[in-house]
């Protein structure tokens, strides 16, 4: 499976949402791996969408120092001269997978909590996101 792979997809979809509900979802969106929904204990899972940074996001991640990042809502900021790199797209593939195992919120608050505490080189998630960075996307 190409990571890099970008098709348009229009989609009207039984979306989960939350533990208890379900949201109905017509869009038109720009998905990254249209190849990789899920679909797992009968729903359908919209999957993350590489964005190219522009404005405030690339104007942060500049001042950041980082090529890219991955938001609670499984967007993908990244800076548009990186937007090829396989190896960054599998990195921020990794942060999806935390999001997910983990709930957007926890994963916020945890991140942030281990950024102040192990400093980002030492954040278990990016530990593990830097370790599995090399492997083939699943």
């Amino acid at each position: 499976v190409n990571p890099l792979s970008q098709s348009y997809a229009a989609v009207s979809v039984e979306q989960p949402c939350g533990k208890n509900g379900v949201q109905s979802v017509a869009a038109v969106v720009l998905w990254s791996h249209a190849e990789r929904i899920d679909i797992r204990s009968g729903g359908v899972y919209m999957k993350p969408k590489f964005i190219t940074a522009y404005g405030p996001w690339r104007w942060f991640l500049k001042m950041a120092g980082f090529r890219a990042i991955t938001m609670p809502w499984q967007s993908v900021y990244i800076l548009h001269e990186h937007q090829h790199v396989e190896k960054l797209h599998r990195h921020e593939l990794v942060h999806i997978e935390q999001i997910e195992r983990d709930g957007p919120i926890k994963f916020t608050l945890l991140y942030l909590w281990y950024l102040v505490r192990y400093g980002y080189w030492r954040n278990p998630y990016e530990v593990e996101a830097y370790a599995k960075e090399g492997e083939e996307w699943r």
